[in-house]
């Protein structure tokens, strides 16, 4: 299986402190960096964080409590190089509501040509959230990246604007990321 070159961790301030254990059965050629910000700062400036230490051409997000799909890399990689001008590559996932005992698909779906992908996520988040993104690293860089003022919906917003500045999305009709929502948990997007 494709594995990525760079894995980077960005610890947001935890307590206890993520430590570099995180990374022992990496393989050897891959390049782990760990990130620690002593007060947290949130989602957003962490991925911005990660964002600008990466050396690679795309970045693939996740959260800490979702996993890519073992194959996931290898469709991106082939994704990648059959479409060298997409900037943000999107796909649906897997869903499971740990409480709940419940698994479904998310409803991401490939954006019709009879209106504008900015109207479209206007409406709904038709892209989805970071997990279910690639992007490239100079479209992040070149849009700012995550808007570090906004307490939810980041991600949207980002979206929304790399379609406004004319940045290529692509889907990919398969789920390859398994979110786990925790609903005994109130997070910020539930606000």
């Amino acid at each position: 299986s494709v594995l990525p070159k760079e894995l980077i961790v960005v610890d947001d301030g935890s307590e206890p402190a993520v430590g570099r254990g995180l990374f022992s059965q990496a393989p050897d050629h891959l390049i782990c960096h760990l990130l620690r910000v002593e007060k947290p700062n949130g989602a957003s400036a962490a991925r911005n964080l990660g964002v600008r230490k990466a050396t690679g051409s795309y970045i693939a997000f996740l959260d800490d409590d979702d996993l890519f799909m073992t194959h996931k890399m290898e469709v991106l990689s082939r994704y990648i190089s059959e479409n060298p001008n997409a900037d943000v590559l999107y796909h649906p996932s897997e869903i499971f509501m740990v409480n709940e005992n419940i698994k479904y698909r998310s409803s991401i779906a490939e954006t019709g040509s009879e209106n504008s992908l900015v109207r479209q996520l206007i409406i709904r988040n038709v892209v989805g959230g970071t997990p279910m993104v690639t992007v490239k690293r100079s479209a992040m860089l070149q849009s700012g990246g995550f808007d570090e003022q906004l307490p939810a919906l980041q991600d949207l917003e980002l979206w929304i604007r790399l379609a406004r500045e004319g940045f290529g999305f692509l889907f990919i009709n398969e789920a390859l990321t398994l979110c786990n929502y925790d609903t005994a948990t109130k997070g910020v997007s539930m606000n």
